[in-house]
């Protein structure tokens, strides 16, 4: 795997083995026996390599996929600059820096906001009302408007009459006409259940392709607002006056405690919470239903 990666970036960046040689220090035989295969670099060679193409060992060596187009764009961007002055250099990485900071802050709240949206909606589709009406929740018969249909790994392998090669607690299964949401039904505990579920109605609903660490992470979020909406613990923190504790949040939603712990851990005391037009809608459900 590493000649065929080292040959792609030698390419891909345009630098041939004469001047690697140079720039990294060895004889420039060695990088001819690298690229015919002939011979794979030691680790020392391998980090010279790895530092100036400004890739990872675990790319160089087929462990983690390629860079983006982005991040070559940005390697060769950093390449062609490297003998502008001190100073320029300086400017151009804090520069950087802080238009990177500005995007992901931005990102990261355009993000929130559609998961909170997304799983505010779904809940405020279900009949729901009262105080205690999260703690009842289950999602194995939860109302999805036409998202998905949810099912258990045995009935899907009798329907099909094959075995789903699996360890997972749920996946979805995307077919042409559905999105497919199977769970193993030999978990017992609701909790770790409607967590399992409620992962995956988050790859469906935000409209994943593709299982990442970003998109787990995403799903995760989406699981933890629908099972556990801010605004409902903000509510009760502001009623109580103090930080509802995560063995008293089990009282209210239907989530294991170590999800409610880190839950609890995610959402510090905030006094002066401002809900939105839905999350008033939910709290008016959940603490006011005869109004």
């Amino acid at each position: 795997m590493f000649t065929e990666r080292f040959n792609e970036l030698l390419k891909s960046r345009g630098i041939n083995a004469v001047t690697l040689a140079k720039e990294i220090g060895v004889p420039k035989s060695i990088v001819y026996e690298w690229r015919s295969g002939a011979r794979d670099p030691s680790l020392e060679n391998m980090l010279r390599v790895a530092d100036y193409f400004g890739v990872s060992l675990e790319y160089l060596t087929g462990r983690e996929d390629q860079e983006t187009d982005i991040e070559k764009e940005l390697l060769v961007l950093l390449r062609a600059a490297r003998d502008i002055s001190v100073e320029d250099h300086d400017a151009l990485v804090n520069s950087f820096k802080s238009n990177l900071n500005i995007y992901l802050r931005s990102n990261d709240r355009s993000k929130k906001e559609l998961i909170e949206e997304k799983a505010l909606s779904l809940l405020l589709s279900q009949r729901i009302s009262g105080e205690y009406a999260l703690s009842f929740l289950d999602l194995r018969r939860i109302t999805t408007c036409g998202a998905a249909v949810i099912d258990t790994f045995s009935s899907y392998e009798k329907k099909t009459g094959s075995s789903l090669p699996t360890s997972a607690e749920g996946i979805t299964i995307k077919l042409p006409e559905m999105n497919l949401i199977l769970y193993d039904d030999s978990i017992a505990n609701n909790g770790r259940r409607n967590w399992t579920i409620a992962h995956e109605l988050g790859h469906v609903l935000l409209g994943h392709e593709s299982y990442t660490k970003e998109t787990e992470r995403e799903a995760d979020a989406f699981a933890a607002e629908l099972l556990m909406p801010e605004a409902v613990i903000r509510y009760l923190d502001q009623r109580d006056g103090e930080p509802i504790t995560p063995d008293t949040m089990t009282n209210y939603f239907s989530a294991s405690l170590t999800a409610c712990k880190r839950r609890r851990l995610n959402l510090t005391y905030e006094q002066n919470y401002q809900p939105s037009e839905k999350e008033l809608e939910l709290l008016k459900r959940l603490f006011a239903p005869n109004e």
